[in-house]
């Protein structure tokens, strides 16, 4: 009779400290049904590496081939407090440091939260702030930092806002994005005892994207005294960008009648924002045809639109576009006064240089012209008509 087809039921993880292991049920790690496709393992030790394979198993109990073996090394990382990265920009309260524990997400000298106001649980040592608007202050010393998982926005230059308070100068602060370092040191004033300051450091640059951000106290005041700090901002710097200007759009004629005409463009017009102008490029349909203030560029017979872009040194970017129309060489007065430069014949038309300029076709004139007659005066010819 008919056999039939056996349907999946589940799966065995297996999982070993040696690689290349054999399957087997000493190292079946868990069995879990068909619909569960995930698994977490609680049962590891930071620092040690696991291996692990998986075989499926179907509803008539047959085994399929393992899998390739998976190589998997258990390590700490950073969680965000909220379950999700601090928004950049924006304000940072400093008691929401990111999951993890000692050595991970800080670094205290102590073992305990001393303050004890709020997440007992960590030895960050955390108080009731007596800043406006309540909530929780950080109260830190030399040696000590904190780490919080942002995401920033956009890279580029951030205005960094710190909420202190110190009873005594001498305490230094500064901030690192993924080990390296973005702040320099901040001195921090001499606030007084329960007197709040902000304090601001005009630009750092940061990077996009999901970042680690690491506060840290590089020293506490003079006299012994904790650098208190209730909560930190990054706001982007608004940057004035350079502005283009290629010049008015222009009519050129075609000087030597050779079908194109070469002009100099001028970018002069331009102006600088916050940062020098460090770049001028003219394009023309996508393709670049000029470098500078003012190129020389050589356009053929028609109408063109030359964009100019201008780049400061901040990478910031404007255009502006420029029509240029390249015409062919007019006719003074409609005529040849200065001969027949420009004008082409064909057929039997014979030409005679001098004064008169005259052409011909055989014994019949086509056209003459004196070139000692006034300009944009009227030729005429007097005639007798025949009655009738």
């Amino acid at each position: 009779g008919a056999v039939e087809a056996a349907d999946l039921a589940g799966y065995r993880l297996h999982r070993s400290g040696v690689a290349g292991f054999t399957p087997d049920t000493a190292n079946l790690l868990v069995s879990p049904a068909e619909p569960d496709v995930s698994y977490l393992d609680e049962g590891v030790e930071v620092g040690t590496t696991y291996h692990y394979r998986l075989i499926a198993v179907d509803d008539q109990g047959n085994l399929s081939a393992s899998t390739d073996e998976v190589r998997v090394t258990a390590e700490l990382r950073n969680l965000p407090y909220h379950g999700a990265p601090h928004g950049v920009p924006g304000v940072i309260q400093a008691e929401d440091f990111d999951f993890g524990g000692e050595g991970i997400a800080y670094s205290d000298t102590t073992a305990s939260n001393l303050g004890g106001s709020h997440r007992p649980d960590e030895a960050v040592d955390l108080e009731f702030t007596t800043d406006a608007g309540g909530g929780h202050q950080v109260a830190g010393v030399g040696g000590e930092w904190l780490e919080y998982t942002v995401n920033m926005e956009h890279a580029g230059g951030y205005v960094l806002a710190l909420r202190i308070s110190a009873a005594a100068e001498g305490g230094v602060l500064s901030f690192e994005i993924d080990g390296n370092a973005v702040s320099g040191g901040i001195g921090i004033p001499a606030t007084g005892e329960g007197i709040w300051q902000t304090v601001t450091v005009p630009e750092v640059e940061l990077p996009q994207g999901t970042r680690v951000l690491r506060l840290k106290i590089d020293s506490h005041a003079t006299d012994g005294s904790e650098v208190l700090i209730n909560w930190f901002s990054l706001t982007p710097v608004v940057r004035t960008g350079p502005t283009a200007d290629a010049g008015m759009d222009r009519i050129v004629a075609d000087e030597d009648f050779n079908g194109e005409e070469a002009l100099t463009l001028d970018a002069s017009g331009s102006f600088a924002g916050d940062s020098e102008i460090t770049g001028y490029e003219w394009t023309k349909d996508g393709f670049v045809v000029g470098t500078g203030i003012s190129p020389v560029v050589t356009l053929p017979l028609g109408q063109h639109t030359i964009t100019l872009t201008v780049t400061d040194a901040n990478g910031q970017q404007d255009t502006d576009d420029l029509t240029i129309s390249v015409t062919a060489q007019g006719f003074v007065n409609g005529g040849f006064e200065n001969g027949f430069t420009g004008w082409t014949t064909s057929g039997n038309l014979s030409t005679q240089s001098g004064s008169p300029y005259v052409i011909t076709e055989g014994t019949r004139l086509v056209a003459f012209n004196n070139d000692e007659r006034t300009p944009n005066g009227v030729l005429s010819q007097t005639f007798a008509t025949v009655p009738g």
